[in-house]
């Protein structure tokens, strides 16, 4: 039963021709500028739990040494087949690889997992040489939705609540903030009233991926320009573990990086989105 209703997630949120939508666009975008912010293009970087790649195909299209690895059954991007390593657990992969990591992305993955502590603590537990971690993550509890549930979240988060998981990992908050901040009024419109979200992405025509490419411009622009702390319905976080004491034991794998779950509704209160 799980593994039939991942194969319904990746087939709602990863069609063909997803990569052209804005929101994929501009994250991937927003992405690329938090890696040049904090140096992360000059080494390799990992994107765990990548999809079919639309990140790692962005970055490489930058010159940045990025791959990917990915838990679910996705079917990688073309031109990134080689770099996407799919149905594979990060931890998983060859040590000599693990060693030469020095950014691990982790882009809407630890809101899947029950304790992201324990979950990024075992990860760089497995990659001794990872400087910086960039997450992303949805933001703002107050919209949590049908959405949520059905892609197996645990929580939205906030500002405060990021600040408090780097204090748990005993790293450096190097940069966070808000972006897609127009989406949230009318998404915490549709939570008060209650409507239903629409789980499935739709894929951009070849006719109109010019007007997404107009809006993922603008929503980068605004990612830019507001105020870190004025709410949007994501999240961009990076963390530095330059000098962190890595934890050693057996690999967490308890869930991983986006694994179909259910969550009761009570599941996604904790003290990571207080604020």
């Amino acid at each position: 039963m799980a593994s039939q209703f991942e194969a319904e997630q990746y087939e709602l949120a990863y069609p063909d021709g997803a990569e052209h939508h804005w929101w994929h666009v501009a994250r991937s975008e927003i992405v690329f500028d938090v890696c040049e912010r904090i140096g992360a293009t000059r080494g390799r970087v990992l994107d765990v739990g990548c999809g079919r790649g639309i990140v790692v195909r962005s970055l490489r299209g930058r010159g940045v040494d990025c791959s990917g690895v990915e838990l679910g059954p996705a079917k990688p991007l073309a031109g990134v087949e080689h770099f996407i390593r799919v149905n594979m657990n990060a931890l998983d992969l060859p040590l000599v690889e693990r060693e030469q990591t020095k950014t691990i992305l982790l882009l809407d993955v630890i809101e899947h997992v029950p304790d992201p502590v324990v979950f990024l603590r075992a990860l760089l537990a497995a990659f001794p040489n990872a400087i910086h971690v960039i997450v992303t993550v949805p933001a703002r509890p107050e919209l949590w939705s049908n959405h949520d549930e059905f892609y197996g979240h645990h929580m939205r988060y906030t500002l405060p609540g990021i600040a408090k998981l780097a204090d748990a990992l005993q790293a450096r908050s190097t940069w966070r903030r808000y972006f897609f901040r127009p989406l949230y009024p009318p998404l915490w419109l549709a939570a008060r009233l209650k409507l239903q979200r629409n789980v499935a992405l739709t894929a951009p025509s070849a006719w109109t991926r010019w007007i997404h490419r107009i809006v993922a411009k603008a929503l980068v622009l605004e990612y830019r320009v507001l105020p870190s702390v004025l709410a949007g319905t994501s999240i961009i976080a990076a963390f530095s573990f330059e000098g962190v004491v890595r934890a050693s034991g057996a690999p967490f794998r308890a869930g991983g990086a986006l694994e179909a779950r259910t969550t009761p509704a009570g599941d996604r209160a904790g003290s990571l989105q207080a604020g």
